[in-house]
């Protein structure tokens, strides 16, 4: 079982904490070119092998576990002086990037319980929704939890290439809770 940090946004980490939220999507850097269906199978599932090259899931297997960074402020760096931006707090803190994040400093574990490879546009109805999209009402459109999730796929990818339309590659990371204490 290995520990590695995994980042995210202030309302993902608010969907997490909410129950809402038990998967992510990562993009798999350096897409494969060829069909996922002329992958080499794998049994684990977080690696796969195309064109004579191996992938493997940076974010770990099932059983691993993730520590979540996110932005976060601590006055004494010390343990328990933590404050944390998703928790939408102010007290005129200066905020740290969650990629400066200590693993001291973490408050969600996640345990990774599955890790696939698919394209994003595969992602259920369900899934997305595991994903943390809520649907809302847009006017008089029903704006469903797939719909929402290609919103929020597009505000984080589409500037790195990686945009709904471009359909890359993924890794989808299921997790759930984990006490880490």
């Amino acid at each position: 079982m290995k520990e590695r940090p995994i980042i995210f946004s202030g309302p993902m980490v608010r969907a997490i904490q909410e129950g809402r939220k038990s998967q992510t999507r990562r993009v798999v850097k350096l897409q494969p070119i060829a069909p996922l269906s002329q992958l080499v199978d794998t049994p684990d599932l977080w690696t796969f092998t195309c064109c004579d090259r191996e992938w493997r899931c940076p974010y770990g297997q099932s059983g691993d576990l993730l520590w979540v960074r996110e932005t976060w402020a601590s006055p004494k760096m010390q343990k328990g002086y933590v404050y944390y931006r998703a928790d939408e707090n102010d007290f005129g803190l200066t905020w740290k990037p969650s990629i400066h994040m200590p693993k001291w400093a973490t408050r969600l574990w996640l345990r990774i319980t599955n890790v696939r490879v698919e394209r994003v546009q595969e992602i259920s109805e369900e899934d997305a929704r595991a994903e943390g999209v809520l649907s809302w009402e847009e006017g008089s459109a029903n704006v469903n939890c797939y719909d929402g999730f290609a919103e929020v796929w597009d505000s984080l990818n589409a500037k790195r290439g990686y945009s709904w339309e471009n359909n890359p590659y993924v890794w989808v990371v299921e997790f759930e809770r984990y006490d880490h204490r």
